[in-house]
């Protein structure tokens, strides 16, 4: 089973080989420049930071949060392609 994370990366931060990374943990939505919700088969967040933070790019500012997908609820104002990534990607209803 799919874990769903939400990244936050400093947005002041050059991070651009960290955001490679995310892109490569499995299916990824972009929020916000600095911000990703990401479907994972890893199993938690320390295992995701591991694999986006390594020991020379440690950044400071770089958060990650597991998000339960069962019974997953959000509302909220914002680009309908989020909504429609989350339904496709969550069991939410």
């Amino acid at each position: 089973m799919k874990n769903l994370f939400l990244i936050i990366l400093n947005p002041n931060a050059d991070t651009s080989i960290i955001k490679r990374r995310i892109e490569d943990l499995g299916e990824y939505y972009i929020i916000y420049n600095n911000q990703y919700l990401v479907l994972s088969e890893h199993h938690d967040s320390q295992a995701v930071y591991s694999m986006i933070v390594k020991d020379e790019d440690s950044i400071i500012g770089t958060i990650v949060l597991s998000i339960p997908t069962t019974n997953l609820s959000y509302w909220g104002y914002a680009d309908k392609s989020l909504w429609e990534w989350l339904d496709k990607h969550t069991n939410s209803k």
